[in-house]
């Protein structure tokens, strides 16, 4: 299929073409704009107006596009089979369209990709701090995080006074749960610790025997003789507010 060059006239054709379309187009979307969002809707004489403007621009487009039909009617909105040019170009586009491949780039993504979940599956199961790329590490810090934050718990929790006066009474208060016991104990407490003076260091119990119902505690807070709280235990009083044992 022969090409015949478009000359200088046909070009500033088109370019008449492309300018009246556009006319017609904002033309219609001020009319479509003012019967749409106006409320009331512009009075009668605006409307005329704008119609009048309207038909003027359709036989205008229409006397125009009359004039260009011997050239548009041998234009194309559609390549030639020569598009895009030279054989090689025809190649390239074909073979970027059709290649099912990816790139090089994308290629080294899924392969370093591949390599990180290769690593992570080893240390995972290896559960040594030696994994690849750091990967066991990690799970060797988690580990070695929560075989410390059991026995450090227990060693806080001991230091509390389970319902006894002090942060346990408070904390009792606070949820509405034990208010008669928590101030009979209290009371019990107080007068204790009126007749004993210097007795500072020690914890009232409820049914504490010998050394006048107490039980001494030791440097840390805890109490001699008391086995240390289940993590599940701490963890339970930590979201729910129950006493362990309760």
């Amino acid at each position: 299929m022969s090409r015949t060059p478009l000359s200088e006239n046909d070009l500033k054709t088109l370019e008449q073409t492309r300018q009246r379309l556009s006319q017609l187009n904002t033309t219609l979307a001020t009319l479509q704009s003012a019967l749409v969002t106006s409320d009331p809707l512009p009075p009668p004489a605006s409307l005329t107006t704008q119609t009048a403007i309207l038909a003027t621009t359709l036989s205008a487009y229409q006397a125009h596009l009359q004039t260009a039909a011997p050239l548009l009617a041998r234009l194309v909105a559609f390549p030639t089979r020569g598009f895009p040019g030279t054989e090689a170009e025809k190649v390239g586009l074909v073979q970027t369209l059709l290649r099912k491949k990816l790139g090089g780039e994308a290629e080294a993504w899924v392969e370093e990709g591949g390599r990180g979940g290769k690593e992570i599956a080893a240390g995972g199961g290896a559960g040594d701090g030696d994994g690849d790329g750091g990967r066991g590490g990690e799970r060797g810090e988690l580990e070695g995080l929560w075989a410390w934050a059991g026995p450090e718990a227990n060693r806080l929790a001991r230091g509390y006074r389970w319902g006894v006066g002090g942060e346990g009474e408070d904390e009792d208060e606070e949820m509405g749960e034990g208010e008669s016991e928590e101030e009979e104990e209290d009371e019990e407490g107080s007068e204790e610790d009126e007749e004993g003076g210097a007795m500072e260091g020690k914890m009232v119990t409820r049914g504490g025997e010998g050394a006048d119902g107490v039980v001494v505690k030791d440097e840390e807070g805890g109490e001699e003789g008391k086995d240390p709280l289940a993590l599940e235990e701490v963890l339970r009083f930590m979201t729910t507010g129950r006493r362990p044992g309760s």
